[in-house]
């Protein structure tokens, strides 16, 4: 049996209010897990030793000898389970126990998560770790699609602490005796019981104070010291000798301030430096590592205008027996489908017409000037190749030149026969030209020739160019305008 701590956690799919971001699924003080503490109050690796010594003198009282003996017991591993939390955000008080405010995000994009976890055994202890993600559907059988999901350990400044979806990780740990003399940053341990290798310069480590309170540290020093030894006699024999013995030198771990970083958006970290001196530590409870565990889930929506869920596990387990669960559910995220609507409206120039009530119909004589008016807006999340496809209506011809101006600058023969706008700005001229882009964060395009049926091509969005569309964002608008003549 292995002990583990599992984090489920649901991700939404909207297609209604996605402007909007989603409620805290959790409330600000909300503790999202139970503690699970080590059922110990001595560090793992603690050498008990014991020396008893007898003395005598000779009959004549004038002579005095000594012989001792001694035994010694190492203080074992309890296991404990993770402490599934949100990251630091304080220097005290509550311990940053609130949620990442709900994110909206395009289909086909990326929600990342930011956790904190915290193993309090009493010595370290390694963890295995797993992410499993899997597709859900809803009741309307919408289906994301394409989900992949990883985690990864951060170090305090955001940067990767190993490799992605790294199998195992290692949790330093320890229960302190007492404060250094003359500092107010240093904890002592008993001799040899702290692991150097795991309570590493710049790791982060989780101190509780006696009113309960928590706040978070970076190491800046570790020393393991040593447990006090008896060498000159073996521990279970009769001696008739006295053994040499050396103190104990306890171990030291030196604290600093944990600075502030920007993580996922959220500010995590402290900024205050350690001061036992006057805030008192509770040393029954684990000075602990806290590991940061970023989760990152990427998903499409199959349709527009459905929703959808994707659900992940990240677990964590002792290679040991006994195992302790936990849940964690913080954020609700939203992947949004793009969804373009489209409208196109026509009026009678010739005859002053209007495309204010206009529902897409008209009226005119030979020879009069009809305008179009497209337009597309985008209600969903970020579409990727935009394009509009249209064609000269049968019976007309198109009309180019002098009604939205000419360029100079476009090959021989070419001009000017439409114009967009986008989100209502400075309306960018299209050339009938294939050969240059009208604007790159606008739009392109092109029409092969002004008789009728002939094709009209627009590509819409930042990063358009003469062949393909480009992104058009969440709530974007675009309004495409030309004109032809009645035949």
């Amino acid at each position: 049996m292995k002990r583990r701590i599992t984090m489920q956690h649901t991700f939404s799919i909207r297609s209604t209010g996605r402007a909007a971001a989603g409620v805290l699924a959790l409330g600000a003080l909300l503790a999202v897990s139970q503690p699970q503490e080590a059922a110990a109050s001595t560090t793992a690796n603690t050498k008990l030793l014991n020396v008893v010594t007898v003395s005598y003198k000779d009959a004549s009282n004038n002579n005095t000898f000594s012989a001792n003996a001694s035994t010694q017991v190492t203080v074992n591993l309890v296991k404990a389970g993770l402490n599934a939390i949100a990251a630091p955000t304080g220097p005290t008080g509550p311990w940053g126990l609130s949620c990442l405010p709900a994110v909206n995000t395009p289909s086909g994009g990326t929600i990342t998560t930011l956790y904190a976890m915290v193993a309090n055994a009493n010595g370290s202890d390694t963890y295995n770790f797993g992410l499993s993600a899997a597709s859900g559907t809803n009741t309307n059988g919408a289906l994301a699609t394409n989900v992949t999901s990883h985690f990864q350990f951060l170090k305090y400044d955001g940067t990767a602490d190993g490799a992605q979806d790294a199998g195992t990780h290692t949790f330093a740990s320890g229960i302190g005796v007492g404060l250094a003399t003359g500092t107010s940053d240093t904890l002592l341990f008993p001799g040899g019981s702290l692991d150097s290798n795991t309570f590493a310069p710049n790791k982060i480590v989780v101190v509780t104070y006696l009113d309960g309170k928590k706040q978070a540290f970076l190491v800046s020093g570790v020393s393991g010291g040593s447990a006090a030894t008896i060498t000159g006699n073996n521990t279970g024999g009769a001696y008739s000798n006295l053994a040499s013995t050396a103190g104990e030198t306890q171990g030291q771990l030196k604290l600093a301030a944990l600075p502030t970083t920007a993580i996922d958006g959220l500010n995590v970290g402290a900024n205050a430096a350690p001061d036992f001196d006057t805030h008192a530590v509770d040393f029954s409870v684990p000075v602990a590592e806290l590991a940061l565990v970023q989760v990152s889930v990427t998903a499409s929506v199959a349709q527009t205008n459905t929703d959808a869920t994707v659900n992940f596990t990240l677990a964590g387990s002792t290679q040991g027996p006994t195992p302790v669960t936990a849940t964690v559910a913080c954020t609700d995220g939203t992947w949004v489908a793009p969804q373009l609507t489209i409208s196109k409206l026509v009026r009678n120039v010739s005859k002053s017409g209007s495309f204010v009530g206009n529902l897409g119909t008209a009226s005119a004589d030979p020879n009069d000037t009809l305008e179009y008016q497209v337009t597309v807006t985008n209600t969903g999340g970020d579409a990727n190749k935009v394009a509009v496809t249209d064609a000269v209506p049968a019976y007309t011809t198109l009309v180019a030149g002098s009604t939205y101006g000419t360029s100079a600058a476009t090959p021989t023969g070419s001009s000017i026969f439409a114009q967009v706008t986008k989100n209502g700005g400075t309306a960018i001229n299209i050339d009938m030209g294939t050969s240059a882009v009208e604007s790159a964060n606008v739009a392109a395009g092109d029409a092969t020739s002004t008789a009728a049926k002939s094709p009209i091509n627009f590509y819409l969005g930042t990063s358009a160019s003469t062949s393909a569309g480009g992104t058009v964002k969440a709530g974007e608008t675009f309004v495409i305008i030309y004109q032809v003549k009645v035949n």
